[in-house]
């Protein structure tokens, strides 16, 4: 899946072909015959969950608690395991990116050279250079973003790839032919995070 753009439209599929008027009364019945209890009930909320999370929760602990103590329980593993994975979605997706951003600006920058001398293009670079330069920026993640170590080749590719950002082989002005990026194989994931 990709993040849509400003400008696109999209069939929405939200309603499905069940019968929401009975569910929704059953609903409305269930709510007004334990109305009371609801109202009184103050779950016990996992301490994993933080002050938002714990407000989203409250109320759907004291429902499932009011179903009975096995939903209860089976809801705040529920919560906590959610509360988890959005947590770390939320990290992954801020860290992509990021990294989105930090390869805009170094194709962005000036060409710079390598340790032998020769320049490298501003269209295109080899993954090793890539890594190489995002590993030199100050204050950046990329020193520890491998799981506490710093980013490799083969972590960067499987990073952007999550784009449809895939290294091939990129000729050079010097001649030679490496595993590299061109700028253009940005531009759509740019669009579409990096909309500024």
């Amino acid at each position: 899946m990709q993040r849509k753009l400003r400008g696109d439209k999209i069939e929405k599929r939200r309603h499905a072909e069940l019968d929401v008027e009975g569910l929704r009364s059953r609903c409305v019945r269930w709510a007004r015959d334990h109305e009371m209890a609801l109202t009184e009930a103050r779950p016990n909320l996992p301490d994993q969950l933080n002050d938002r999370q714990a407000d989203s929760w409250e109320p759907l602990l004291a429902i499932a608690e009011r179903v009975g103590p096995a939903w209860g329980s089976l809801a705040r593993e529920a919560a906590i395991a959610i509360c988890d994975a959005d947590a770390a979605d939320l990290d992954q997706a801020e860290l992509a990116e990021e990294l989105l951003r930090d390869c805009r600006d170094i194709f962005a920058g000036p060409a710079v050279r390598r340790s032998n001398g020769d320049n490298i293009e501003s269209d295109r670079i080899a993954s090793e250079d890539l890594t190489n330069r995002l590993l030199a920026l100050e204050g950046r993640p990329w020193t520890e973003a491998n799981r506490g170590r710093p980013i490799t080749q083969h972590w960067l590719g499987r990073r952007l790839s999550t784009f449809s950002i895939v290294s091939g082989a990129v000729r050079f002005n010097d001649g030679r032919n490496l595993r590299g990026f061109r700028i253009e194989q940005f531009a759509d994931a740019w669009r579409r995070y990096l909309p500024e």
